[in-house]
């Protein structure tokens, strides 16, 4: 990143901060609470800042399923409300995270392979994230019983743009009942392993009673927004504490939106 790319961000986030600006909700991604620097990773320290940024700026929390439902009423009003989901099911949400976030009354959402509940994940991964272990189901378990809600990652993470209709019916399918089976809990909602998805796989969501899915693209999310095309913020972005206010306050598209045009 630039210097001058800093300056904007740090101004952006500045501005943002000081005029409390209203924002949409943004739907906040995280994938790894761990110290490895990688591009899907936020340390546990770094984690912990963020999460008493939102609390001393007023902002609450609420389970993506419950955003959603005002989405789709168009009940929806800005405000200081952030939804914060975590793709993947890394144990080390449930060590760092979810005892994090209740501090300060928070819960999320945790999007589970379920092929890979309790082992390591086997699909393309950033270095030295390939042998950090997934919760297994008496830690999801755990995570539920807090408050959060735990919902669909597929079963085998396999990038469902891929696949056909029959074989996407089946990732659905057994997802959704290995967290049926092993939690007593429905599953209505999906994470897109690696954001990927087209026509054929919204087809097969709906086919299959789910409710809304989120992708990887960044942005917020105006009423009228397909629920099976959400936007979502992710930690990618935040590469500073001045990066992660301009996020929060609805401040980063411009710099996204220069960055592109340079290009």
């Amino acid at each position: 990143m630039s210097h001058f790319e800093r300056f904007v961000l740090k101004y952006l986030g500045a501005f943002g901060e000081r005029i409390k600006r209203k924002t949409l909700p943004p739907i906040l991604t995280y994938h790894s609470i761990d110290t490895s620097g990688s591009v899907v990773s936020v340390s546990p320290g770094e984690f912990a800042w963020q999460m008493r940024y939102l609390k001393e700026f007023g902002f609450e929390t609420m389970l993506l399923r419950d955003y959603l439902a005002d989405l789709s009423a168009k009940r929806f009003t800005s405000g200081r409300v952030a939804v914060i989901t975590f793709d993947d099911a890394f144990r080390n949400v449930h060590e760092h995270a979810v005892p994090t976030m209740q501090e300060f009354g928070f819960t999320g959402t945790v999007f589970v392979p379920t092929a890979h509940v309790g082992g390591n994940p086997d699909w393309r991964m950033e270095s030295g994230l390939h042998m950090s272990p997934l919760m297994g189901w008496g830690e999801l378990g755990d995570v539920l019983e807090r408050g959060f809600d735990i919902q669909s990652h597929t079963h085998s993470h396999r990038s469902l743009a891929a696949l056909n209709a029959h074989e996407i019916e089946q990732e659905l399918e057994q997802s959704r009942e290995a967290i049926l089976t092993n939690l007593k809990h429905e599953v209505d909602l999906l994470a897109y392993p690696y954001g990927d998805h087209n026509d054929t796989v919204v087809d097969q969501l709906k086919k299959a009673a789910f409710k809304g899915a989120v992708s990887v693209e960044f942005g917020l999310n105006p009423p009228g927004t397909n629920p099976f095309r959400l936007k979502r913020v992710g930690s990618a972005h935040f590469t500073s504490h001045a990066a992660f206010r301009a996020c929060l306050w609805g401040m980063y598209g411009p710099l996204l939106t220069m960055k592109r045009r340079s290009k």
